[in-house]
Parts: C-alpha cells; sequence; structure tokens
C-alpha cells in the first residue's frame, strides 16, 4: 500500500486514532482540538496509558507491547504535564476575562508510520516531533511515540498560546492552512521517508458535476450497460464524480453536459 500524507480535521474532542485509520486517511499526518482541561487531560492519560479500563480485553491496545512505548518529550505523567499546561495558561492574556471552560487548551497531532515509511523509526518520529514545534510555534507539552497498537504512531500535544493570547482558532487554521501546513510537512518530512502528497480535493461546481456525470454515463452506456444499471453506478458518485471520470478516463475540458441529461437528473 502507498504511504500518503492527509489532514484530518478534528472535532474539538481527543483525535481517535482508529477512527482517522478506518476513514482511509489517517496517512503520516492528522490533528484534533482538545476543547477544555478535562479533554487535554483525557488526551494525557490516553497517551501516557494511564487508563486501565484501554488495556483490557476489549480495547485496542496489546498490553504486551505497552513497554515498548516511548516519550520524545514532556514529563512521563498526565498530572506533571497538565501543570506545565496550566502554568503557560496561566501566562496568558485574556483581557481580564476568565478562560472559557470550552477554550481549546491543546492541539493534538498524530504521525502514523505505515508499512512503506522508510528509515529509522525513532528518527522519523523524533523529526516530526522537531517539524511540529517549528511549524507551530507554541510550547510543545508531549511527544508519546505508541507501538502498541496497529500502527507505530506519535502523538503530539501543543498548547495554542499565540503571541501572548489562547487562540486555538487561529492556530489551528482553516482548510487553506491545513493544506499548506501539510505541504509544509511533506517539503520537511515526508519526503525524506518516501511519504507522497495527495492532490487536494476541490469541490467541483453543479455544472461541472454535471458534465462529469454525463461523461460518465456515455462511457457506461457504451459498455451496454442499462439505464438502471448506470444509475446505480453513478450514485454513489453524485457528491464527488472527478475520481471516477478519472477512472474511465472520460475528462475533457471544455466540454459541458447535455441540458435535461441524466446528469441533471443525478445532480439536481
Amino acid at each position: 500500500m502507498t504511504t500518503v500524507l492527509s489532514c484530518v480535521v478534528g472535532d474539538e474532542q481527543p483525535v481517535d486514532l482508529e477512527e482517522v485509520q478506518a476513514s482511509g486517511q489517517a496517512g503520516a499526518f492528522s490533528s484534533g482540538k482538545l476543547s477544555g482541561f478535562s479533554h487535554l487531560q483525557a488526551a494525557l492519560r490516553h497517551n501516557l496509558r494511564e487508563i486501565a479500563a484501554e488495556r483490557g480485553p476489549y480495547g485496542n491496545i496489546d498490553s504486551n507491547r505497552t513497554a515498548s512505548n516511548y516519550t520524545l518529550q514532556g514529563p512521563d505523567t498526565s498530572t506533571a504535564v497538565m501543570d506545565i499546561a496550566k502554568s503557560f495558561i496561566s501566562t496568558a492574556d485574556t483581557g481580564g476575562r476568565v478562560l472559557r471552560k470550552d477554550a481549546v487548551v491543546g492541539i493534538e497531532l498524530i504521525f502514523t508510520a505505515l508499512p512503506t515509511t522508510k528509515g529509522d523509526l525513532i528518527q522519523y518520529f523524533t523529526d516530526c516531533t522537531r517539524w511540529a514545534e517549528a511549524e507551530f510555534k507554541v510550547p510543545l507539552l508531549s511527544s508519546v511515540v505508541h507501538l502498541d497498537e496497529s500502527s507505530p504512531h506519535c502523538h503530539v500535544i501543543l498548547v495554542p498560546l499565540v503571541k501572548g493570547k489562547m487562540n486555538g482558532a487561529r492556530l489551528y487554521g482553516g482548510k487553506v492552512e491545513m493544506s499548506a501546513r501539510l505541504s509544509s510537512f511533506y517539503k520537511a518530512v515526508g519526503k525524506r521517508y518516501g511519504l507522497t502528497r495527495p492532490e487536494v480535493r476541490v469541490k467541483q461546481s453543479l455544472e461541472k458535476r454535471r458534465f462529469l456525470f454525463q461523461r460518465c454515463v456515455d462511457y457506461l452506456s457504451k459498455k451496454m450497460l442499462s439505464a438502471s444499471q448506470i444509475q446505480a453506478l453513478l450514485k454513489p458518485h453524485r457528491g464527488d464524480p472527478l475520481p471516477l471520470a478519472r477512472s474511465f478516463n472520460v475528462v475533457l475540458r471544455g466540454e459541458r453536459a447535455a441540458p435535461g441529461s441524466f446528469a441533471d437528473i443525478m445532480t439536481a
């Protein structure tokens, strides 16, 4: 399987590695926001293997391999890391206001090593951690490598203390910032370890989607498929027909779908 870089937008809660990997987007770099001290502490306790229930028979952790985990940066207990986090956050300029309970107090990054990742594993995760420090330019609380789950990976947690203020939204950014950050990671780290940068997916306009659907319909019609068969094949791709059109090699510029066509019906 080809190693792919990708960036997954979190949902203001600890990153769920199993969910990220199951999505097919795990690649090498994913991220999420940690809202409130409870979420931050929960993430740290998971990373430092302090939650006994996770090591049971119903968890995803192989307790026989947990001793192989190692810390690249930061203390080895969640309590000690939380003390450091609160120390940094206490220096933040809040304009005299109390920090909201659901304020983003941490950014968590996960760097995953897939079977095709080249080079020394420890050095790879060390380089990932150094890149995170240089890229985000905020305090790095913890960097922990897990070798007791399905894929080796490294959890890095940062405090979003930006120019003396807690600003998780600004640090985390949106799709544009994440795409630029992914390119930065690929250039600084990924290329040296055999990782490839995927093409950025751009949402197509309704007109473009109609055109692409019609091209796919024309292609499938030549394969002697019925209208119902074509509809069944194309329906799952109505939101983004570009990959399918590319697989059929029917993407042509400067052409449009005919008005009232099957594509009109599918994309209405």
